[in-house]
């Protein structure tokens, strides 16, 4: 089983590399899934939920951070059938959105960490400028200019603390599923 996570603002070009990343494992005739939210069991009934709730409550975000723990499990399971599962955002992504520090308790977030993030092969922040973002694609989570520039300094700031490998996200969509497709292949063939 090798899991890979993949990050970053919304824009920032996760979905388009990891589309593009299936064709080229393929072409290498290696197996391969693309996980994402939409792949926890509870997710059609859970994603609406959340919804009902404004960006930044405690009952979205608790949401959310189970649904990604789902989303895990679901990659877990599919990783026993494939070389290689990417995630489409992972729950690291409850490190960012907790804007305030205070939304999901901490205790929560740690063992989280300690408990899945070993099973995670490493992670690829997609870095790109909070502007550019926003003229990729329209989202709601950035609407709000203050949450948005919090969730921004956020992201740089988890993916320095946590290790995440950056992935210049200004660049084409080609030469960044190129850029991502060579950290991956590299190290799938180490392990």
């Amino acid at each position: 089983m090798f899991i890979v996570a993949v990050d970053g603002l919304p824009g920032s070009g996760k979905t388009t590399a990891i589309r593009s990343l299936s064709r080229q494992f393929r072409l290498l005739r290696m197996s391969f899934k693309r996980n994402s939210i939409g792949n926890a069991p509870f997710a059609k009934a859970m994603v609406p939920m959340a919804k009902k709730y404004k960006i930044g409550q405690l009952e979205r975000s608790l949401i959310f951070f189970t649904l990604r723990m789902d989303q895990f499990a679901a990659a877990e399971i599919e990783g026993r059938s494939c070389d290689i599962v990417v995630m489409d955002r992972f729950f690291g992504s409850s490190f960012v959105y907790n804007i305030n520090g205070d939304q999901i308790p901490q205790k929560y977030l740690e063992w989280a960490k300690q408990t899945l993030e070993t099973k995670i092969e490493f992670v690829l922040f997609f870095d790109v400028p909070l502007q550019l973002a926003r003229s990729r694609k329209k989202s709601d989570t950035l609407k709000d200019d203050d949450f948005a520039q919090k969730l921004d300094h956020n992201y740089r700031k988890v993916a320095l603390e946590q290790g995440w490998l950056t992935i210049d996200a200004t660049q084409s969509p080609e030469k960044v599923a190129d850029d991502c497709f060579q950290i991956i292949i590299e190290r799938f063939m180490q392990k």
